[in-house]
């Protein structure tokens, strides 16, 4: 069983809009609220807070801001519990949290017959038991409501598995295939870099929260999410391709947090966004009854002949593949996924193939 995300456009009236901004701003009043009492409650008492200290919490921080006064009691306390239910990491929630049951017949229900249209762009479960959770968020100045459901997952049939690729994700091109196919890195922030600068330093230069400051602020998060929404559409047609062409698709295990370390790639680590290509090619594999393998980090596949298996050292300048035993020459990258290839075989097979026939000797 695994969780899916749906994701669809909401389309609020100004009213709503106004409502969906206080309402975002006091789910995080609450969460904090709420981590700095139970961090003290939980010295002093082993038990939980009661329904009634949960609602005395929520009518106090309604009556001690006066920006929460339009909110009405019902949302407060509403809204105010699911808070509570959500799972906190000690930092304020950023999305106003929803009951299961609040999402249906293309609308948003936020309590208080307060009733919000959204663009079902796919169809739901009509089960509300396989709905995990609901949550509305905001990303610059669209809303959408996000629904996590519960689906199970499609098992790996070996059998019906026979091709096999290995990907080596790189900065000078974004992915190379062990088939010789080369993914051009579309580098999407460091095309709108130069325009970033300048939007911010405009916004530097006006006086904060004024008419023209909150302008300039928005035009610079739709540059943002525009080059969001540009890389999320690049992973997604990427993937599908390769998931479509192939049944088990090897990758390296990467260590994306320590790699950005190193400051002169850092920015552009991050603008590649290795880590949401593997787990976008994770859900889809699963998704498609196909195997995404993780070689190990250490597995040495930028220092090993793909033709003969010797090993050597090779300094990151170097963009060739010399092997000192067979003479071979081979592009560096595409050395590394050809290497990457065949130990991914190499552990679906010992996982899948030659694990179930030990069993079913074992069985036998």
């Amino acid at each position: 069983m695994s969780v899916r995300t749906y994701k669809f456009v909401l389309h609020p009236s100004e009213r709503q809009r106004a409502l969906l901004d206080t309402l975002q701003l006091f789910c995080s009043y609450v969460s904090n609220a709420y981590m700095y009492i139970t961090t003290k409650y939980s010295k002093s008492n082993d038990k939980n807070m009661k329904n009634s200290e949960v609602n005395d919490l929520l009518n106090a921080i309604k009556t001690k801001y006066s920006s929460f006064s339009s909110l009405s009691t019902d949302i407060v306390h509403a809204v105010g519990k699911e808070v509570i239910k959500a799972p906190h990491q000690h930092t304020p929630i950023t999305f106003i949290p929803l009951k299961k049951t609040s999402i249906k017949n293309e609308f948003v229900s936020i309590g208080y017959h307060t009733f919000i249209p959204y663009k079902q762009t796919r169809p739901l479960p009509e089960s509300p038991n396989s709905i995990s959770n609901v949550q509305i968020k905001k990303q610059g100045q669209n809303w959408f409501v996000y629904c996590y459901i519960y689906q199970p997952t499609t098992s790996v049939n070996p059998r019906n598995l026979h091709k096999f690729v290995g990907i080596d994700v790189g900065l000078k091109e974004f992915a190379i295939l062990s088939n010789g196919t080369r993914i051009p890195n579309p580098r999407y922030y460091r095309t709108m870099e130069h325009k970033i600068k300048m939007e911010q330093q405009k916004l530097n230069n006006k006086i904060k929260n004024s008419k023209r400051w909150s302008a300039q602020k928005e035009r610079l998060g739709r540059l943002h999410q525009k080059i969001h929404n540009q890389r999320k559409d690049f992973i997604h047609k990427t993937a599908n391709d390769i998931i479509k062409n192939f049944d088990v698709i090897g990758v390296e295990s990467l260590s994306i947090q320590k790699m950005n370390r190193n400051r002169k790639f850092s920015k552009s680590i991050l603008d590649a966004s290795w880590g949401d290509f593997i787990s976008t090619l994770k859900y889809k594999a699963e998704d498609q009854g196909k195997a995404l393998v993780e070689v190990d980090r250490f597995y040495p596949s930028s220092q090993l002949c793909s033709v003969c298996g010797s090993k050597q050292i090779m300094p990151l300048k170097l963009r060739l593949f010399k092997c000192n035993t067979c003479s071979a020459i081979i592009e560096r990258d595409y050395n590394a996924s050809l290497n990457i290839e065949r130990e991914a075989k190499n552990k679906f097979l010992e996982q899948y193939v030659f694990g179930e026939q030990n069993l079913n000797d074992m069985g036998g």
